[in-house]
């Protein structure tokens, strides 16, 4: 925290360089002035006030940082609420709208205009109009039955990528769960592109399963040795006449990781099946306030959110920290630079603290037909 604060007082400074600063320096710039900038989102956010949020008190709770540093114990609420500002302006999650362009034609965008999203903000508006031009289209949500099961996108000529976990709420393997010959599905499934995730004129019908990884996945506990992906054969015109929105580049390059740690994941969110509790059984009240703030009330809808590759849990794992939820399976995880490729495809998270996506290079390195 000292760190995500004291950052935030340095004008211009990048998400990654916010990573590396140390936490004596963030604490010795959260003076008067230092706490002044770190608190004016939550202040422009909050206008004329909200009720259960005390600036001022928050205030006192960034000058017990500064006097006390890492020895500071701070009142749960305060705490709570300085976390959650921190994942309100360091890593937002933006819904997807539509913005029409001069020629008349609607293009799904991410609105920057006064966005609290820290170093992420200009790296948005510069990869805006590349966003625009495809990748944010290219992201649907995926529905059995009308129920929606999670997040794919876009790979190939007719081809979605998703998790296998997602493909396993639709569709059966036979004649066994792990390495099926074939599977039947068991529901109508369908991905729709629109930034709602409820529009019939954007809606494919899933046809089939081209690809999945060859042992079951169970939610809990996670795995990471298993392949949590599977690609689905769609139709490339739907029923309105719309053809299927073109497909991200797959990344390929292995190194990927060490040129650009800047990411963003799209997907479909959705709301929390359980009040999420720690070990002790007691509710985590800093989730609660992070969902409350970030989504309020509008889940399934298509978000996009700017976050770091972390730890490389292994071969084909990676983390990071983006804000997701459980309709994010399946959501891709691309690079912030360049191209804006996929790099990674999300399979799980903890709650707000880490989140889980193989590393599609490595994945393709290891499987030569994908």
């Amino acid at each position: 925290m000292l760190k995500s604060f004291g950052a935030r007082t340095v004008p211009g400074i990048t998400p990654e360089a916010a990573t590396t600063l140390d936490p004596r320096d963030g604490q010795a710039r959260l003076d008067a002035r230092g706490r002044q900038e770190a608190l004016k989102p939550l202040t422009r956010r909050l206008g004329t006030g909200k009720p259960g949020v005390d600036l001022d008190k928050l205030e006192r709770g960034l000058a017990t940082l500064h006097v006390e540093g890492t020895r500071a114990r701070l009142e749960e609420t305060t705490m709570i609420q300085l976390e959650a500002l921190v994942s309100l302006t360091d890593r937002p999650s933006v819904e997807v709208s539509l913005r029409t362009t001069p020629d008349g034609k609607e293009v799904q965008t991410v609105d920057t205009a006064g966005l609290d999203a820290g170093g992420f903000a200009d790296l948005i508006e510069l990869a805006r109009k590349s966003l625009e031009a495809g990748p944010l289209q290219a992201v649907g949500r995926i529905d059995g039955d009308g129920i929606h099961l999670g997040t794919g996108f876009v790979v190939g000529d007719g081809l979605v990528m998703t998790n296998r976990h997602v493909l396993e709420e639709f569709a059966s393997p036979l004649p066994r769960a792990d390495k099926p010959k074939r599977w039947t599905m068991v529901r109508t499934a369908t991905i729709d592109f629109s930034p709602s995730g409820n529009d019939p004129g954007q809606k494919f019908s899933v046809q089939e399963v081209a690809f999945a990884g060859p042992e079951q996945v169970f939610r809990l506990p996670i795995s990471f040795s298993k392949l949590d992906m599977a690609v689905l054969r769609v139709e490339k015109v739907n029923a309105s006449g719309m053809a299927l929105p073109k497909p991200f580049r797959v990344n390929r390059d292995a190194n990927w990781r060490g040129n650009d740690r800047n990411l963003f994941v799209v997907g479909f969110p959705a709301p929390p099946n359980s009040i999420p509790r720690d070990e002790r059984g007691a509710i985590r009240h800093d989730v609660v306030e992070r969902l409350r703030e970030i989504f309020g009330l509008n889940y399934r809808r298509k978000y996009f959110s700017p976050g770091l590759v972390q730890a490389v849990a292994n071969g084909h794992v990676f983390d990071h920290d983006a804000t997701t939820l459980g309709g994010n399976s399946g959501s891709v995880v691309g690079a912030l630079s360049g191209d804006l490729a996929a790099v990674g495809l999300h399979f799980a998270g903890d709650w707000l603290r880490a989140n889980h996506a193989h590393d599609l290079a490595a994945v393709r390195a290891a499987n030569p037909g994908l």
